[in-house]
């Protein structure tokens, strides 16, 4: 997501799932876990701590990534705000190196 560590070190993530929501202190957030109904998406957003903006963002259904397991590791891909690409989520999207992603 960065190309610097000083743009790196003021990158951190914010994830929500309904009105529960977990700050991180760094891009990479590691065993959050929300009580949720797999109705429900959780909301990846991707925030510049230094300029206070919003970098990129996701919604990502619940039911498409964890169906009834209570965890899952996926890769998801992030995209700039009012990207119309943020609004969708492709599950059998695999990794691709130019572009920024989780």
């Amino acid at each position: 997501l960065a190309h610097s560590s000083a743009v790196a070190r003021s990158l951190y993530t914010v994830l929500q799932v309904g009105p529960k929501t977990h700050n991180g202190s760094q891009v990479e957030t590691d065993e959050v876990f929300f009580e949720a109904e797999c109705t429900e998406s959780l909301v990846v957003t991707i925030w510049n701590g230094q300029l206070l903006k919003v970098m990129y963002t996701q919604d990502v259904p619940l039911s498409l990534i964890a169906g009834n397991q209570k965890s899952t590791a996926v890769w998801v891909a992030v995209y700039a705000p009012g990207d119309s690409r943020s609004f969708g989520f492709e599950d059998a999207m695999s990794p691709r190196p130019h572009e920024p992603q989780l």
